[in-house]
């Protein structure tokens, strides 16, 4: 947010600098990832320590682009689409 606001008072005209007052509604995120195919099945519970399959048979890899609404005040996230194409 800052970011926004700075650039904002840069190109304003204004003698005086705004600031935020107030976020009114949620935020969106988005994001371009690599991801990888784990040698973990769905059915295991933690993904940290899943290596990413060698085998090129086995092996898959994606680039996906995700866009992720927040409202943290009401402790509220949802993916509101993604796309992925083969790396």
């Amino acid at each position: 947010m800052d970011f926004a606001i700075s650039k904002y008072n840069k190109e304003s005209k204004d003698v005086y600098y705004s600031r935020v007052q107030q976020v009114v509604a949620g935020v969106n995120y988005f994001f371009d990832v690599k991801i990888g195919r784990t040698t973990c099945t769905k059915s295991q519970l933690n993904l940290d320590n899943c290596p990413f399959h060698e085998q090129l048979h086995l092996k898959r890899e994606e680039l996906c682009s995700f866009q992720i609404y927040t409202v943290p005040w009401e402790d509220s996230m949802t993916l509101v689409k993604y796309t992925c194409q083969k790396a």
